[in-house]
């Protein structure tokens, strides 16, 4: 099909081809007043610096002819509509073809854009899995219980009784279990100090509900005896772990050998 240009009084500028070719055409915003007036044609085709190389749809020009590309409503990304030409069919049907140009803008803006728009995701991301991350859980823990001690109550915070505390003289290794009992609504943080001096020996992560230290090292080596000690459970919210609840101090004695 050829399509022959019609003369229009609003075609004030001229697009050049990419075979030395040039036409006439309105501009979008005169084609913008004519579809709201209601007296703008279909579009036919599309037109590029570069010839499709088609013979299904030829655009007739004073110099030549220049093969249309068939017309697309949704162009890539990077293009844009820069103006329209008047044409006549061959039978005599009046149409608009369309002019698609590159918007280099558009080309410019993408790059920066994307890394930007990448930036904002994986900070996103990397904010929300922080702030679903449990940040200081005892990485030692292991799953652990013991028969009828288990938290049925969850408006209640269970503690195991521990009254005796024996660690190795040498290394100052311990093989106490230090447990959260399963059913807690809580995180425990063991703390084990000198009664006398409130010296800090040992300090553990967050424990789990259902999981224990089941042994661990004190900070520094103690002369064989035995020391009056306290063991304070300090317990932080399943949900919000920052958050503090009701703790316990019980009185130990603490053996070295």
């Amino acid at each position: 099909m050829r399509y022959q240009v019609v003369a229009d009084e609003s075609m004030h500028r001229k697009f050049f081809f990419s075979k030395n070719q040039s036409c006439s055409m309105i501009s979008v915003s005169e084609y913008q007043k004519l579809k709201e007036k209601g007296n703008a044609y279909r579009i036919i085709a599309d037109a590029r610096k570069k010839d499709s190389e088609s013979a299904e749809k030829i655009l007739e020009l004073t110099d030549g002819f220049f093969g249309l590309y068939s017309y697309q409503p949704n162009n890539p990304w990077y293009e844009k509509a820069s103006g329209y030409i008047p044409v006549i069919s061959e039978q005599g049907g009046r149409y608009y073809v369309r002019i698609m140009e590159k918007s280099w803008l558009k080309m410019l803006l993408f790059p920066p854009m994307a890394l930007l728009f990448l930036a904002l995701f994986f900070i996103g991301m990397w904010r929300l899995l922080q702030k679903d991350e449990v940040v200081g859980l005892e990485q030692s823990a292991v799953a652990y219980t013991i028969e009828g001690l288990e938290n049925h109550n969850p408006g209640e915070i269970m503690f195991p009784g521990i009254a005796q505390i024996t660690v190795s003289g040498e290394c100052m290794y311990s093989e106490q279990v230090l447990l959260n009992p399963k059913g807690n609504e809580c995180y425990f943080i063991y703390r084990l100090k000198l009664a006398d001096t409130d010296e800090l020996l040992y300090e553990s992560g967050l424990i789990e509900p259902g999981k224990a230290v089941v042994k661990f090292y004190l900070n520094r080596a103690l002369a064989s005896g035995a020391y009056p000690a306290r063991l304070e459970v300090e317990t932080r919210d399943i949900k919000e772990y920052k958050e503090k609840l009701n703790g316990s101090v019980m009185n130990v004695s603490l053996t070295a050998f």
